[in-house]
């Protein structure tokens, strides 16, 4: 089995409008399906990290949700899960992705663990494949939204 790194497209990174962020989220990023599907990706049980974006210097990750929009589709199961490269499910607890809808660890979308630093990191969407029927390119399907509450602490008064 392998990790993958994907060039993601920072067009797909947002920094949420001040209406938008009524709700309680600062950024959102979006994955989908033809990021993480590569022809020579074939071998069970592989994995694909992509990069969602760099944290600020000083920073606090307040909240984080995944949102299926439409359910991934290939063999075997197909989870996901956020965190940083030195813990990669720091913020988010590996989940399926294959059933549309919304992945929260805690009430109130509060992250797995305590999140945040002193220096800037990259927060990392990690996609998992299963070892004995399932591989990155075999996902025909899907799109995953991810959600969060950034704080940079240098900007807060």
């Amino acid at each position: 089995m392998a990790n993958h790194t994907v060039e993601f497209s920072e067009k797909r990174l947002e920094c949420m409008s001040n209406e938008q962020r009524l709700n309680g989220f600062t950024h959102r990023a979006t994955v989908r399906a033809e990021d993480i599907n590569k022809a020579d990706w074939s071998t069970d049980g592989d994995t694909a990290t992509v990069e969602l974006f760099k944290t600020p210097k000083n920073w606090i990750i307040t909240k984080v949700v995944a949102v299926v929009r439409k359910a991934f589709a290939g063999d075997g199961t197909i989870a996901v899960e956020v965190g940083t490269s030195s813990d990669t499910d720091a913020l988010m607890a590996s989940g399926s992705v294959k059933t549309a809808g919304v992945l929260a660890v805690k009430a109130g979308a509060v992250p797995a663990t305590a999140a945040a630093g002193s220096s800037s990191v990259s927060i990392l969407a990690t996609f998992t494949t299963q070892a004995s029927t399932g591989a990155l390119s075999d996902i025909t399907a899907g799109v995953v939204d991810f959600l969060f509450e950034v704080v940079d602490a240098d900007v807060v008064d």
